[in-house]
């Protein structure tokens, strides 16, 4: 969730206080650490505006320094609740929320384990059909990333999270990079992975790779190389352009990608050990968290030997995975959510004996949550006052 802060300064006729003001996807919630005069409120027609009246004897300034950009018809969608210190003895407390504003909410999307689809991830096994990819003899790269493919589609299967595991060939056939994408795209995928063994010129490299599409230039001549000798197999006549300060794609891919690096990193080698990026048109064609992985390079005796390791293949598969699913489970609000359900309500009044813990359950909060926006103790039962979820 975004949040943003910036501090709002009232002055009073016996001095000044400072106001906390917090923006939040959902609110707006003020928060002062001093008492506050007794105030009424109260609504007007033409325009529609709430007023809170406060005593004669108080003097409001506005400081110039004040924030005068932002502009309230961009947040005209959310309600802004005034939250009251709790541990300080005001003149008027009976009333912590005031709402200034607030429009009928249309109904959202949400995320529910039980209703959300299964998580859609495809795997590509790189190259195939007439052509190998890189070899070594008897060895080629085709038949490598399909093996390792099919072994990890049935380890992400098995995973507790509900996901699906597509692959963009099944068998040795010849597909486009273009099909390949189009496949992501038509199974609306919530992340695309192209994996690849290659050949490089050192044969001391070694190790997995991983590589995201590049802003501009490539972050190595190791990733450069490899690009291009990925992209002229089979180009793409299209042209592509990506503008990355409105693609956040790329940002979750970078994400998604790290989360591998360090899930790897304490059982397997790595290449490098950081994310390399160039230009794949593999990964540029789309609108998906995408990434391209090299388990191994066969032209590195070790990787060779570990590629046709199957007990090795199938640790590497459970570990990606595991890393799979485990990104899944901390970032699920990035992807795609249940729709037309019924948004939150604003409040309800929580029969006697309810706890918090279960109304965090069933309106997908977290206890820190409730007590934070309805500043609660903490104690965890609930009486039958109103109790705010938003």
């Amino acid at each position: 969730m975004h949040i943003s802060k910036f501090i709002l300064l009232i002055v009073l006729m016996k001095g000044c206080f400072a106001c906390e003001l917090v923006s939040t996807a959902e609110s707006l919630h003020l928060t002062c650490k001093i008492a506050i005069p007794k105030y009424s409120t109260y609504t007007k027609k033409g325009p529609e505006r709430t007023v809170i009246a406060l005593p004669k004897d108080v003097n409001v300034k506005v400081i110039d320094h004040l924030d005068t950009k932002t502009k309230l018809k961009k947040i005209n969608n959310r309600f802004y609740i005034i939250n009251l210190d709790p541990e300080r003895k005001f003149k008027y407390h009976a009333q912590r929320h005031l709402i200034l504003y607030k429009q009928e909410k249309k109904r959202r999307c949400h995320w529910s384990k039980s209703l959300h689809k299964p998580f859609t991830i495809v795997i590509d096994p790189g190259h195939g059909g007439d052509d190998y990819g890189s070899t070594k003899g008897s060895l080629k790269e085709k038949n490598i990333t399909l093996n390792f493919s099919k072994i990890l589609v049935k380890s992400l299967m098995h995973e507790s999270l509900p996901m699906n595991a597509i692959l963009t060939r099944i068998n040795d056939a010849d597909i486009s990079l273009a099909k390949r994408t189009q496949i992501a795209s038509q199974n609306h995928a919530d992340l695309f992975i192209s994996l690849h063994a290659d050949t490089v010129e050192n044969k001391n490299d070694r190790g997995v790779a991983i590589f995201t599409l590049s802003e501009g230039n490539a972050s190595s001549a190791f990733a450069r190389n490899l690009a291009e000798y990925e992209n002229q197999i089979q180009p793409i006549k299209q042209k592509m352009s990506l503008d990355f300060e409105k693609n956040m794609t790329h940002q979750q891919s970078r994400e998604f990608s790290q989360s591998i690096l360090e899930g790897l990193r304490e059982s397997v080698s790595l290449h490098s050990g950081q994310i390399e990026s160039a230009d794949f048109i593999v990964l540029k064609t789309m609108n998906i968290p995408s990434c391209l992985i090299e388990i191994g390079f066969i032209s590195n005796e070790q990787d060779r030997s570990l590629l046709q390791n199957d007990a090795y293949i199938h640790f590497l598969a459970a570990t990606f995975s595991d890393i799979i699913k485990r990104y899944f489970e901390e970032n699920k609000y990035q992807f795609n959510y249940v729709c037309n359900q019924a948004a939150k309500p604003l409040y309800i009044y929580p029969s006697k004996g309810t706890t918090l813990k279960d109304i965090a359950s069933k309106y997908e909060l977290s206890i820190a949550q409730l007590k934070s926006i309805n500043l609660l103790g903490q104690s965890n039962l609930i009486t039958d006052k109103k109790l705010f979820l938003q």
